[in-house]
Order: structure tokens, then C-alpha cells, then sequence
């Protein structure tokens, strides 16, 4: 396999296997197959070697599999190396021999190449007490400064990056606010990225804008020296004593974060507790996930209308075989919009079945009820809160507008007989409605019937109904007169009666009746006629002028018809209320004769229940629902005509919160919002890998760009993923980074015990971007999301078979418990098949799926970083023969057979999307979509414009906890010093067509993260003063710092605008070079003269500005004698010493002479190709990237939480 250019470059810088000389003893990717195939089928069965290795390396041929760097340049080598990415260290002991000790095992990790994850939080806040040297402390951010030098600085060896460093710090540190904004000074912690650890109580602090306390152990407690290890749940357990150092508001904190991440692209948000909850190893390490959830009985919004919860999860576990795999759901606008109002369409993508749990019953004042487990949260004014944390009073959003009802007008069963209807109507509904309202059902024994009742003024109605019901009976049934002017309609016949009992109509009491079952997923004329046939039977309407009140009316002895008709009515986004109106028993309330002449007196218990449709809600319900046959129209007219009503708010106050003992309990995941509506409230959905002390990092890749065929942009764009060979391809993948679990290196024994017990994989993808061009689907789109849902299944699925066969073969990890692995939110959301056969067979690895950095290997394998997009199309590269336009190679294959009309840019087609192109939501929701598929974190970053707000983060951040996220890194384009941002488009100035592509140039230069210089001093007529020159790669002069000794404040000023303006003219745009731009500056500077100066003759200073004119020429080699020239060389190459100062003198002028005048300063040139070579401020069109600092050249990407160099390879992850 040839490869070339970046590719080539990084492959045998850091790849190819090279002797003990540094020559190289690998030349292909072919042979580094070869060598690494072999190292890690050496973990097999001798018999199985062979076989093994060829597999091994069918499935790295071709990059199809990628391992992680650390395996590809360390596996079959037999040097002691790991082959292991990253470690994490157990957080310091808060003492100086405790910081040194974590510094020592970060060096040895680093030295070897691995990168260190620690948490600084175990280190005491800065300026506490530490009695043992009577000072006090320095906090965990100056210690974080000596780690982070400690990877800058000392293990980079040779100027090659080895490690990289992770420092971390939870909420409730004292020290957080120092830790959220120290790297905003640019000067700090360089070698070290860091994260802030959110915990789910500071995000519930956040969303209902309470305070929230920054504390830290008691320092005096005794147990302090012995226990205390950075865990301060743990702390809390043990009764130990905490301090409360300050208090903020908790919105303060997330302000601090969002407005840090805008300026400076740090701290990354670290969602720690809801990732251990997550964790497939959550029962062995310290936090247990809770998997908040509901009932069974518990009522779903969805597209198919009111669902049983169970129903929900157990048709999906059955095959999806009623909903497709996938359910429609409803969810409420607020939940992703708070001043929104209505409801949307939402998608379940994950059910489960959570066992036997304790529950609460929350009941609303309204008569909404839900029940669920104590952790779960329910939506409030004031954000996410748990069932268990409200208090009656405490208030809660209730659905907001209308829901879906069911497709499906086919009755769910065939009717015995023919003449019943076979399928939902308007008029079955009415019925339906009137027999629950004024009717009864018979049923278990022969004297089986159905009837109905009627009163006075309801002659129309009865012959309406009577007409329809006769028609389904076959026989003409006449009404009888009864007591108290009613009328009974009785049919009698069992056909008849099955037909109600199927629909769902019980035969009980009238304190016992509900709504029929089949209703709640019935269409919506059908429902419809049933709250039509409901509220004209048993409904009222009031007028009371008096007081100017106005209601409709529905009352029942049944709280459950009630509950069941309240429901229905939201689905049509009607707001009602139910109260209480029993009052004592009565009895003898009035006399009756019954049908065989017997004489009675009725009595009643006093319970009745009323449900209470007002506000504006009445001119909705009358127009969507509304009476038959224009029952009380002129109240009716009325209610319609009348203008002024409140407005409802969808929010109820809590009556009660009480135990229900325990039930089994359902749970599901919107892929959306992460919420659904659980009986009209609005709900979260309840669904929850960071490495524990001396974990590791086993990585791989598979690439997917490369399974996606066939493959060309002049074929007719019939490409396809090729599911089947990916999936099989997994299988192997899993199998030899098994095996890399035994095969590496191991260091501190620390490692090797907590590897193999856990035998933890990251198997990841890679080429996502390049994938969906090949599809021609933009990445981020809606179209694009199944895809890629479909991709990380396959993965998914795939994986955890091989991981339970390879149990099977070679036994399950040590610390496998099938009962508490089983319940683990991944595992859970497995395909009930291969959750059966983990059961019956243990899996292999405890956890195996990530999508860590890629670096370099996506690098060498010509694709796009994890599941990024592409970062750019076109960048430039700058080396020693000049500045070349690159571009990427899918892009560069498609400009090859594009021909634009003459005249004409190309415009690229809409796939061809790059990072900067996305909004940030885009970016999040791919990385959730993914997310629920992979078991252990993902390495992302999502790019925004230099115009995105401080308000723009807060709610992308917000957005990626609600959607679900275990972490999310930001990078707003030119938010730190030394990226190069994207141009206003009124500011763009197209300087070349480099075969039809636009390239725009930007004014200033932006400056290096690095630069190299020299300080020199010199007396000035205002004192001592220092002048740094700094440079860049190629030498070229970039600024000048001119820093005034013990001045005074306005000198210092001066000397500092001095320098900045020396500066801010060698990095514009234009066309002089570098150098001929300090000969210009040092032409304006010469001889100005002021009150007084030092020296004598040529020595002799007459300014601040004279002084830098002569460090300037000094330093460059010019000599200044009325003309600014640079000096001759001597006779032995040297440039000769002395400078010169004489005034103007009659010279001529060349292109290496300058008058001493004021010149103008040229602009303008043909662009940033100019043909000047030493021209600086080359850049892409979008001008993303940064400057690299190990090549210089303007190439550096921001990707994965990490920077890599299109150009020279370089990478920091």
C-alpha cells in the first residue's frame, strides 16, 4: 500500500518499526500488519497462531481496523512499552510527599508515552491552615501548574510530545471559581487540558437557580489524614466533618464555566456522576445507578396515543413488532424551549424493564397522578426535580397542548357478530361514551345485556343512539318507560355484550366504571364521539353571572373514569381539573317501584367526583369536543361568544406525595429531548465511563469510511454501508484487543491488577465524516441520524456477542456478577438475545466500547478524527520549497470530475460539510445519538463561530446534559490567541481562484501559541529599558515588547503602545515582507530626538524611540546613515559591526533603501499566495486552524477534545 504526502510522513515518523540506530526496518503499512498481527496472535493457543494472525491482519489490511497508536508502533517489537493510550492515577494524598508521589507516577507513564488523567480534588483549597510547617496552602491550581509543567516541559523529550495530562476538579471545591478561569491567562497551565466534574445536584441547583455551597473537609477532623482520598460522597457516609468555605448561587458557577469556555475554549464539562451511574462496572466502584422510572400502569403520550407503559417496553422487547423498533412519542415544548409552549414529536429508542422497586404516588391538586420511583424527575417552574425532593405546594408542568391519538381504524378483534361495526367511528365512540355515562353492561350469566338511560329532554338523543344501536342488534328494541321520567334502552344477547366487554367496557358498578381500555389508542374522531356521548349523558353547563363564573361540568361516582376522561382530554389539549364533592351518606332520598312491583327507597353514599373544564379552556373543549346533537346550545353560544377568559398555565401545585410500596417499574429513553409525558405530566426519562484509580486505555478503531461501497463521484451515487462485513469485522477487533490485555507492558502492578480484572476495551470508530460524503448525506442532518444509529448498533451488538463468546472460550472477567451486570443502563438496553446470552455465558470484558481520540492514526489512515466531521476542506501546508494549498482528498476526487459554467466558483454540494459549517446543536446531537450506543465516553469537540454568545454556550451545555451527554468540549473559533478565525462574510476579500476555490486572507496575523526571541537592554533619556524581539519559525521578525525599568506609569504606557503598534504593523496583511517592514519602522524611529539623552557619539541615545530604531537595526544588520541599508559584508563574510546615525544625506534610492521620511506603508497585494516568499499570514478560506508548534505552519485542528497538525503530524490528546 503507497501512501504519501501527511500520511507517509506520520507513518514512518511514528509507525514503522526502526532499529537500534534510528534507521528504519519497516518501509509499508504492510509490514507494520505483519509485525503487529503476529505480536498480538502470540496470546493464542499455539494450534490457533496462524489462523489468528492472518485474521488479525485481514482486518487492520487496508486501515479497515485501526489500534491505537501506542499497539501499532509498540506490538511485536519486544521492547518494553505499553500499549495502552491513557491511566489514571488515584487523586493525590494532600500532603507534599502525596503531590510528589502522584508527579513521579505521572513522569513514569508519560516517559513511556501514556497520558495521565488525575483529579485534583483530594488537595486542600489555596490559603487553608497546614499546621505541620505553621503556613498555609497554595491550592490544587498552583499544584495543577507543577504537573502541567512536568508534561510541557520535562517529558517532552527531544521536542517530541509524549504524554498528555487531564486535571479535573469537582463543583463543590472551594478553589473551583480559580479553576474555571486560570487558563484565560494563556501563560498557565500549557501542558495540562482541564474539566470541570459536574455532579446531577449542582445541575438541579443550576436549572432551579438555588445556592450552592463550595466546601472541603474539616481539616480538623481526625479521620482527616486517613480517609480523606477526593471522594466527598464517600466523606458524608462515614459521618465526617465538612466546612463550608462560601456560598454562590449555582447559576453564578455555570455562568463562570459558559463564559470561560467562550473566552479561552476551557474547562470541558465532565458529567462524572451521571458517567459512574452509567458504568457498566457501577456495582464494584463507588457510585450505584439508580434507574429512576415508572409503573406499569402509567399512561404514555406517543403517536399511537395513550400507551401502558409495560405495553410500551414489552412490545418493543417482542421485536418492536406494533411500533417498528422504534416509538413515536410525544414531548412537551419545554423541555427543550422553557418560554415555548405545545408539544412536538418525539422518538423512544431505548425501553427496559427495571424490576421491583419502591415507589411514590404524586398527586396533583388537579387530579393528575403519577407513580414512580423515588429519583424520579418530574418538570417544574424551576427545573428537573425528584419525586422524593417536592413538596406539596411545589408545582409542575402538565402536558401543554395537543397529542397524537391512534392510525389504526380496524378493531383490534373480530366480533362474533357480523352486524356489530368493524371499525372505530364518530357514532361507535358516542355510544361508547353514553353506555359508560347513563348505561350499564350484564354480563356472566344467561340474563347477559347492555343498556342505556335516558331523561327527560332527551327524546332526540334517544332515538339517535337507539337508531344506531338498533342497526348493530338486527332487531327493532323499543325504549321503556321507568321512574322519575327516565327511559331505558335494553339489549339483551351475547354478541351484543362480548362486543362492549372487548372494547373494554367493564361490568361494574357505577363508583367502578372507566374508560374503556381500546380508547386511549383509538382515532381521534372516535374519541372524540366518546367524550361527546360522556358529557352530553352526564355533563353540565354553568353561567353564574353572579359571581362571573363559567365551567362545563362532568360528574361521576367513579375518580378513575374521571382520571381516565382528564387524560383524553389533554391528548386534545384540553386543561381540566377533578375534584372531590362526596359529601355524608343520605338515605330515603325517594321512593321507586321496580319491575317485578317490589317497593324501594334509594339511598346513596355520597361520593361523587366532578371534573371541571374552565378558564379558556371552555371555548376550546366546546369547539373541539363540544355536545350531540346541539345539546344546551344557547349556553353554549354564550360560553362561544364570551371574550374575556384567563389564561391556563399546564401547571398543577402537588396535594399529596405518598409511598405505594412496591411495584414493578419501566423506563425509556427519548432520543430528543431525553423526557416524555407520563399521565399529563411532564417527565424525564430516566436513563444515566470515566476510569476508575490505575485504569487504562486499551484503544482501537474501526475505520468506517472504509465500508462504505461501492465508491466514486461519477458513479451514479449508489453507494451503501456495508453493515454485514462491519459487523463481522468487530468480532475480530474484539478479539485482539482482548488479547492486547495481555500482551502489553505493564509498569506499576497497580495497572496490570485493575486490567486484567476488569479486561476493559475501547473499541471506537473513526471516519464517520468521510462515510456520510461517500453516502452524500450531511453530517449532522436528520437524515444523517438513523444512519448513524445503525452504525454504532451494529458496532454495539456486534462487540458484546464477540466479548460473550469470547467468555465462553476463555472465561468471563474476574469481577463478573451476571445478576448486578445485567442491570446496568448499557446492558439493559441490549437485544434481549445477547442479554440471554451473557446470562448463560459471562462476557469477557467488563466494558468495551469508547471513542477516544484518534490522533494520528486517523491521520495515517486518510480519514476523518472519530466521529467528527470534516474539520476543513482546505487548508495550507508550508514547508521548505513554500506555501501549497491542500485539500481534503474526497474533496480534491470530487473538484476532478466538477466542471462550473465558465466564469463561475464551484459550489460544493451540501455533504460537503465541515466543522464550522454545523451549529454546536448539531454537533451534540450526533454525539447523543452515538452516545447511547457506546458504553464509555466520547472524545468531541464542538465547533462554533466566533459569534456565538456567552448565552449560546449556556445553552448548548444545558443541552448536552438534558440530551443525555457524559461530557462535552467547546471551541469557539478564535476564542483562544493564535487561532485563526473565520471572516465576517462583509469582510472577506477573495484574493485568489485557486482552480475555482475561493481563498480569503485576513488583516492581522494572528500570533503562535509559541515564539522564540531575544531581550536586550539598553539606557534610555527615561531610564533602563528592555526590548524583546521575537521571531517566528522561519526567523522572520513577528513583535516587539519595549518594557520601561522602575518608570512611571505613563512612560510604561507609552513604551508599551510603542511596542505594540511595532507589532501590529509586522503582522498586517500586505504587500511588504517582515523584514522590509522593521527597515520602514526603523526609518520612522531614528534620530527622534526629546528634552534630553544619554551617551556620546554613536553610542549616543536620543529617545525611547531612538533606542528601539537602533536595538532594531542592531539586531537586524542595518546600517543607518541618512538611509536605513543593510550593512556590507566584510571581506570575510561578516557583516560589519557599528551603527550609524547620520541625518539625511543626498543617496540614491534602491529596493534595500529607505529614506528617512515619512513613508506611507504599502497595501495591497495579490493575496496571501503573493509571490513574496517571506509573506506570513497564509490561510484557508474558513481559517480554522491554529498555528502548530512544533511545525509553525497554520494547520493545528481542534478535534476529539484535542489538537492535531494536518501538516507535520503533530498531536496533543
Amino acid at each position: 500500500m503507497k501512501l504519501d504526502g501527511i500520511k507517509e510522513k506520520v507513518f514512518l515518523d511514528r509507525y514503522a518499526l526502526k532499529g537500534a540506530k534510528g534507521e528504519l526496518l519497516e518501509h509499508t503499512p504492510e509490514e507494520m500488519w505483519t509485525r503487529v498481527a503476529r505480536g498480538i496472535a502470540k496470546n493464542e493457543k499455539s494450534k490457533d497462531r496462524k489462523y489468528w494472525e492472518k485474521k488479525f491482519y485481514g482486518v487492520m489490511e487496508g486501515f479497515k481496523f485501526v489500534p491505537g497508536g501506542r499497539i501499532l508502533s509498540g506490538a511485536g517489537t519486544n521492547y518494553q512499552v505499553t500499549y495502552f493510550n491513557c491511566f489514571v492515577i488515584p487523586s493525590p494524598r494532600d500532603s507534599r510527599q502525596g503531590i510528589l508521589e502522584s508527579l513521579k507516577q505521572l513522569v513514569e507513564i508519560q516517559a513511556r508515552s501514556g497520558g495521565v488523567g488525575l483529579n485534583l480534588s483530594s488537595l486542600r483549597p489555596k490559603g487553608a491552615r497546614v499546621k505541620k510547617v505553621n503556613g498555609t496552602s497554595s491550592g490544587p491550581v498552583n499544584w495543577a501548574e507543577l504537573f502541567s509543567v512536568a508534561t510541557h516541559d520535562i517529558v517532552q523529550q527531544g521536542g517530541s510530545r509524549r504524554g498528555a495530562t487531564m486535571l479535573m476538579l469537582w463543583d463543590w471545591h472551594p478553589d473551583i471559581e480559580e479553576f474555571i478561569t486560570v487558563k484565560q491567562d494563556l501563560t498557565k497551565i500549557n501542558g495540562a487540558n482541564l474539566s470541570v466534574c459536574i455532579s446531577d445536584s449542582f445541575m438541579d441547583a443550576v436549572k432551579s437557580d438555588k445556592d450552592w455551597d463550595l466546601v472541603y473537609p474539616d481539616l480538623d477532623d481526625p479521620q482527616y489524614d486517613e480517609k480523606w482520598n477526593g471522594e466527598l460522597d464517600e466523606w458524608k457516609r462515614i459521618g465526617s466533618k465538612i466546612k463550608v468555605y462560601k456560598t454562590v448561587k449555582a447559576r453564578y458557577l455555570w455562568n463562570l464555566i459558559c463564559e470561560a469556555a467562550w473566552r479561552s475554549a476551557e474547562p470541558g464539562l465532565h458529567f462524572l456522576e451521571r458517567s459512574n451511574k452509567r458504568s457498566n462496572t457501577y456495582y464494584f466502584e463507588k457510585l450505584i445507578a439508580t434507574n429512576p422510572c415508572v409503573t406499569g400502569d402509567t399512561l404514555v403520550s406517543t403517536g399511537e396515543g395513550l400507551v401502558r407503559m409495560k405495553e410500551v417496553v414489552e412490545s418493543h422487547f417482542e421485536g418492536g413488532k406494533r411500533f417498528g423498533g422504534n416509538m413515536p412519542l410525544i414531548i412537551d415544548q419545554r423541555t427543550l424551549s422553557p418560554e415555548s409552549i405545545g408539544t412536538l414529536p418525539g422518538r423512544g429508542i431505548k425501553f427496559f424493564d427495571n424490576g421491583i422497586k419502591d415507589v411514590l404516588r404524586l398527586t396533583t391538586k388537579s387530579g393528575f397522578e403519577v407513580t414512580a420511583t423515588l429519583d424520579h424527575k418530574v418538570l417544574t417552574p424551576n427545573g428537573w426535580i425528584e419525586l422524593q425532593k417536592l413538596k406539596i405546594g411545589d408545582k409542575i408542568l402538565i402536558q401543554s397542548g395537543k397529542g397524537e391519538f391512534g392510525k389504526e381504524y380496524d378493531l383490534p378483534f373480530v366480533s362474533e357478530s357480523k352486524s356489530m361495526p368493524p371499525k372505530w367511528t364518530k357514532e361507535l365512540g358516542q355510544v361508547l361514551g353514553w353506555l359508560v355515562g347513563d348505561g350499564w353492561v350484564r354480563a356472566g350469566d344467561k340474563n347477559c345485556r347492555v343498556g342505556f338511560t335516558f331523561g327527560k329532554g332527551d327524546e332526540n338523543l334517544l332515538s339517535y343512539l337507539k337508531g344506531i344501536i338498533n342497526g348493530w342488534y338486527g332487531k327493532n328494541i323499543k325504549a321503556v318507560k321507568r321512574v322519575r321520567n327516565t327511559t331505558h334502552l335494553s339489549y339483551h344477547g351475547k354478541g351484543l355484550v362480548d362486543f362492549f366487554l372487548k372494547l373494554g367496557v367493564k361490568p361494574v358498578k357505577a363508583d367502578e366504571k372507566e374508560v374503556p381500555e381500546l380508547l386511549y389508542t383509538a382515532p381521534e374522531e372516535a374519541v372524540i364521539g366518546f367524550l361527546q356521548g360522556l358529557f352530553t349523558s352526564d355533563g353540565t353547563v354553568g353561567i353564574q353571572r353572579v359571581n362571573n363564573t363559567r365551567y362545563v361540568r362532568l360528574t361521576s361516582k367513579s375518580r378513575l373514569l374521571l382520571k381516565g376522561v382528564q387524560l383524553l382530554l389533554l391528548n386534545l389539549g384540553i386543561f381540566s381539573k377533578i375534584y372531590d364533592r362526596s359529601r355524608s351518606p343520605r338515605a330515603n332520598m325517594f321512593q321507586y317501584t321496580t319491575v317485578d312491583g317490589k317497593e324501594r327507597s334509594y339511598s346513596t353514599d355520597g361520593i361523587l367526583y366532578e371534573l371541571q373544564i374552565s378558564r379558556n379552556q371552555i371555548p376550546f373543549f366546546l369547539k373541539r369536543v363540544g355536545f350531540m346533537l346541539d345539546k344546551n346550545s344557547e349556553k353554549v353560544e354564550e360560553l362561544l361568544n364570551h371574550k374575556n377568559y384567563y389564561q391556563t398555565m399546564f401547571e398543577d401545585a402537588i396535594a399529596s406525595i405518598v409511598p405505594s410500596g412496591k411495584q414493578r417499574v419501566y423506563d425509556l429513553t427519548e432520543e430528543k429531548s431525553y423526557t416524555f409525558i407520563t399521565n399529563g405530566i411532564v417527565s424525564f426519562d430516566c436513563g444515566e465511563q470515566p476510569l476508575g484509580a490505575w485504569a487504562v486505555c486499551n484503544l482501537g478503531a474501526m475505520n468506517l469510511a472504509a465500508y462504505v461501497k461501492p465508491f466514486g463521484f461519477a458513479q451514479g451515487g449508489n453507494e451503501k454501508f456495508d453493515y454485514k462485513n462491519f459487523g463481522r469485522d468487530v468480532r475480530v477487533a474484539m478479539r485482539f484487543m482482548d488479547n492486547v490485555i495481555d500482551q502489553t507492558y505493564y509498569f506499576f502492578p497497580e495497572n496490570e491488577k485493575c486490567a486484567k480484572d476488569i479486561r476493559r476495551t475501547g473499541l471506537g470508530i473513526m471516519g464517520l465524516g468521510d462515510a456520510l460524503i461517500k453516502m452524500r448525506v450531511r453530517y449532522g442532518s436528520e437524515e444523517s441520524l438513523p444512519i448513524i444509529e445503525k452504525i454504532f448498533k451494529t458496532l454495539r451488538d456486534n462487540a458484546y456477542e464477540a466479548s460473550s463468546d469470547l467468555a465462553f472460550e476463555k472465561g468471563a472477567f474476574p469481577k463478573f456478577d451476571k445478576t448486578k451486570y445485567l442491570k446496568g443502563y448499557h446492558v439493559k438496553a441490549l437485544p434481549k438475545q445477547i442479554q440471554k446470552k451473557i446470562a448463560k455465558r459471562g462476557i469477557r470484558n467488563a466494558v468495551l466500547l469508547t471513542i477516544a481520540p484518534t490522533g494520528t492514526t486517523s491521520l495515517v489512515a486518510g480519514v476523518t478524527s472519530g466521529v467528527e466531521p470534516v474539520y476543513e476542506f482546505t487548508f495550507i501546508r508550508k514547508d521548505r520549497t513554500g506555501i501549497h494549498t491542500m485539500h481534503h482528498p474526497l474533496f480534491e476526487e470530487w473538484g476532478k470530475i466538477s466542471s462550473p459554467p465558465a466564469g463561475e466558483l464551484r459550489q460544493r454540494p451540501a455533504y460537503f460539510v465541515s466543522a464550522n459549517d454545523l451549529s454546536p446543536l448539531e454537533h451534540a446531537k450526533v454525539q447523543a445519538v452515538a452516545q447511547e450506543y457506546i458504553d464509555s465516553s466520547i472524545s468531541k469537540t464542538v465547533n462554533a463561530p466566533n459569534s456565538h454568545t456567552v448565552e449560546d454556550v449556556r445553552r448548548l451545555y444545558m443541552a448536552a446534559y438534558d440530551l443525555g451527554l457524559k461530557g462535552i468540549t467547546y471551541m469557539r473559533d478564535g476564542s483562544r490567541e493564535g487561532v485563526l478565525s473565520r471572516m465576517d462574510d462583509n469582510k472577506k476579500e477573495e484574493v485568489k481562484k485557486d482552480n475555482g476555490f475561493s481563498i480569503t486572507k485576513k488583516p492581522v496575523v494572528p500570533r503562535p501559541m509559541h515564539l522564540e526571541g531575544v531581550t536586550y537592554q539598553i539606557d534610555t533619556p527615561v531610564g533602563k529599558t528592555y526590548i524583546t524581539i521575537n521571531h517566528n519559525t522561519l526567523k522572520e521578525p513577528f513583535e516587539v515588547f519595549i518594557t520601561i525599568g522602575k518608570s512611571g506609569s505613563d512612560v510604561a504606557a507609552m513604551a508599551d503602545a510603542l511596542g505594540r503598534m511595532v507589532s501590529l504593523n509586522l503582522r498586517l496583511t500586505g504587500g511588504l515582507s517582515p523584514k522590509e517592514r522593521i527597515r520602514q519602522v526603523v526609518a520612522q524611529l531614528v534620530g527622534i530626538g526629546g528634552a534630553r539623552s544619554v551617551g556620546f557619539g554613536k553610542d549616543k541615545v536620543r529617545s525611547l524611540p531612538d533606542a528601539v530604531a537602533k536595538v532594531l537595526s542592531m539586531h537586524y544588520g542595518f546600517s543607518v546613515n541618512g538611509t536605513v541599508e543593510d550593512k556590507k559584508a566584510t571581506n570575510n563574510g561578516h557583516v560589519a559591526e557599528g551603527l550609524e546615525t547620520r541625518q539625511n544625506i543626498g543617496v540614491q534610492e534602491t529596493s534595500d533603501v529607505v529614506k528617512l521620511q515619512q513613508l506611507a506603508l504599502v497595501g495591497g497585494t495579490s493575496g496571501v499566495f503573493a509571490k513574496d516568499p517571506d509573506l506570513l499570514g497564509t490561510e484557508s478560506a474558513t481559517s480554522l486552524y491554529d498555528i502548530c508548534p512544533e511545525c509553525g505552519g497554520a494547520s493545528l485542528a481542534y478535534e476529539e477534545g484535542c489538537r492535531k497538525c494536518y501538516n507535520c503530524g503533530h498531536a496533543e490528546c
